[in-house]
Parts: structure tokens; sequence; C-alpha cells
């Protein structure tokens, strides 16, 4: 059983992982344009 804070640390620790993950794959595949990735940019585009 998770605590609330618990299972929100969770759900963060792994977002940050897999983001991470999906980066390194692109990397490789040859994508270097990249940026920052902070969805904020995205939003305001």
């Amino acid at each position: 059983m998770f605590t609330y804070g618990g299972m929100i640390a969770h759900v963060l620790t792994f977002a940050a992982h897999r983001r991470t993950l999906v980066c390194g794959a692109l990397h490789d595949a040859g994508v270097t344009d990249l940026a920052a990735g902070d969805p904020m940019t995205w939003v305001s585009a």
C-alpha cells in the first residue's frame, strides 16, 4: 500500500525515467533537435 505522497513520488520518478529513456532512444536514432523538453514551451506555441 502506498501513501498519497509515495504514489505521487513514484509517478513522477517513473515518468522522468521513461522520458530519459525516450530521449536516449531518439538521440541514438539520430534526432538531435530535442531542445529542452519543457512542456510549457509546447503549450505556448
